[in-house]
C-alpha cells in the first residue's frame, strides 16, 4: 500500500508541478526508503539518485534536504556493500552538516557515527575510532541524555574496541550502553539483546566465561520470545551458548 501511494503521489506531482520539483525531489527519497524497507536495494538506489539529480539542480548545495538525501544514498551504497562510494557520499553529507548546523549538534554525531561504521566496514579502524569518539563527545553534551542514541553510539564504540582488542575498553562502554537500555528500552527489545550478547563474548574473549554464559543466556531469552525461530541472531547466540 505505501509503495503505492508513494508511486501515485510521484505521477500527480511530476504531471502538476513538473519533473524537477523540489517536493517531486522529496517523495522520491521517501520511495527510496520504502523500497530500502522492503530490501529492493537497486530500486531505492535509483530513486535516490532521481531525488538527488533534482536537489543539486533546485536547491542550495547546502540545503538540508540534500544533505538527507547524500546521508540516505550512502546508507544504501553501504548495504550494497559499495564501501568507496558510501564513504564519498557520507563525507558529503558531513561536510553540509557541519556548514549548517555547527559542530555540536546531534545530527552531526549520528553523521559521525555513520562514517565510523563506514569505516569500520573498510577495515579503516584508527579512522574509524576516531569518528565514533567524535560521535560520542558530542552526544554525551546532549541535553536529553541519557538517550537511545547515546547508547547506541557506546555500543558502536565497543566494537571498534573490542575490532583493535582494547577488551577493557570494550567491555566499559557495552556496560554503559546496556546501562541506558535497560532504563529507556523494554526488557524484551532486539536491541538489548544484541548488547547482552556482545558484551557476552566480551566476556568470553577475557576468559570470564560464567559471565559470557549469563549475559548469552539473557539475550538467547529476549530472542527467543521476539525472533523467529531459524532468525540468524538467534542461531548465533545458541552457537555462542
Amino acid at each position: 500500500l505505501a509503495l503505492t501511494a508513494q508511486q501515485k503521489a510521484i505521477a500527480i506531482q511530476e504531471k502538476m508541478l513538473g519533473k524537477e520539483h523540489a517536493d517531486v525531489s522529496v517523495s522520491y527519497t521517501n520511495l527510496a526508503t520504502i523500497y530500502q524497507n522492503m530490501d529492493k536495494l537497486p530500486l531505492a538506489l535509483t530513486a535516490q539518485q532521481k531525488a538527488i539529480a533534482i536537489q543539486e539542480k533546485k536547491l542550495n548545495k547546502n540545503h538540508p534536504n540534500l544533505m538527507a538525501s547524500y546521508s540516505n544514498l550512502a546508507g544504501i551504497y553501504q548495504v550494497m556493500g559499495k564501501l568507496p562510494l558510501a564513504l564519498v557520499y557520507q563525507q558529503k553529507t558531513i561536510a553540509i552538516c557541519e556548514k549548517v548546523m555547527g559542530k555540536k549538534n546531534a545530527e552531526l554525531a549520528t553523521c559521525y557515527n555513520n562514517l565510523a561504521g563506514i569505516y569500520q566496514s573498510m577495515d579503516n579502524l584508527t579512522l574509524s575510532l576516531s569518528y565514533q569518539q567524535k560521535a560520542v563527545a558530542i552526544q554525551e553534551k546532549m541535553l536529553d541524555n541519557p538517550n537511545v542514541n547515546l547508547a547506541t553510539f557506546y555500543h558502536n564504540l565497543s566494537n571498534v574496541y573490542q575490532a583493535i582488542n582494547n577488551l577493557p575498553l570494550a567491555l566499559e562502554y557495552q556496560q554503559k550502553a546496556i546501562a541506558i537500555q535497560e532504563k529507556v528500552l523494554d526488557k524484551d527489545h532486539p536491541d538489548l539483546a544484541t548488547s547482552y550478547h556482545n558484551l557476552s563474548n566480551i566476556y568470553r574473549a577475557m576468559g570470564n566465561l560464567p559471565l559470557a554464559l549469563d549475559y548469552q543466556q539473557k539475550a538467547i531469552a529476549i530472542r527467543k520470545e521476539v525472533l523467529d525461530k531459524d532468525h540468524p541472531d538467534l542461531a548465533s547466540s545458541y552457537n555462542n551458548l
